[in-house]
């Protein structure tokens, strides 16, 4: 049977999978950013945890153990660059789950204790607007594109770990100079508050 065409395939299918989580993450992050209710950052917070608890960890079980195949069966010493990712995957897949993931089920619950038209001020404003959360985020976002640099351009050990130091450092980069200030959120009308849901 061709094994290694079996194990190519999962591994692609993981790699899309995980990316698929990246960016629903992605956008709950900022749809927390920009939710006006506590409602609204309950919706986001449970799409970053529906990702997290399936697609993310199943999608990085299949890519890990395709690629540790490939390497092992096939790439070996002679690709560097493939042992260089599969060890940047781990630290970004546990990194993730330990940061950002913690961080946004945290803010789901403290969404979940207020009124679900509550705005979303002080501490919980304070706490959807994490820099620690939007900085990581972005930054994963960009380690995981310089993974995707290695797997194609195929560089030697040391190439591998300046690439993925370059991407890390504009994703943290991209974070620190985007992650902004809390918008103030305008009064409203005391009818208006029994109506506004985002």
């Amino acid at each position: 049977m061709p094994y290694y065409q079996i194990a190519l395939f999962l591994h692609i299918l993981g790699a899309l999978g995980f990316f698929i989580a990246i960016g629903v993450f992605y956008i709950a992050v900022l749809g927390v950013r920009r939710a006006q209710t506590a409602q609204s950052i309950q919706i986001w917070t449970g799409a970053a945890a529906g990702v997290s608890r399936i697609l993310f960890p199943i999608s990085a079980v299949v890519l890990v153990v395709a690629g540790i195949y490939m390497v092992v069966t096939v790439w070996g010493e002679h690709a560097p660059w493939a042992s260089v990712a599969l060890i940047a995957f781990i630290v970004l897949a546990v990194g993730a789950t330990f940061i950002q993931g913690r961080r946004m089920a945290a803010l789901g619950q403290s969404a979940a204790g207020q009124p679900e038209n509550a705005l979303v001020a002080g501490a919980l404003q304070a706490q959807a607007h994490d820099a620690v959360t939007w900085v990581s985020v972005n930054a994963s976002a960009a380690f995981a594109i310089g993974i995707v640099y290695l797997m194609t351009l195929k560089p030697d050990a040391f190439g591998s770990v300046i690439a993925l130091l370059f991407a890390l450092l504009v994703g943290l980069g991209f974070g620190l100079l985007t992650q902004g200030q809390p918008a103030a959120i305008p009064a409203l009308a005391p009818e208006q508050r029994h109506y506004t849901v985002e």
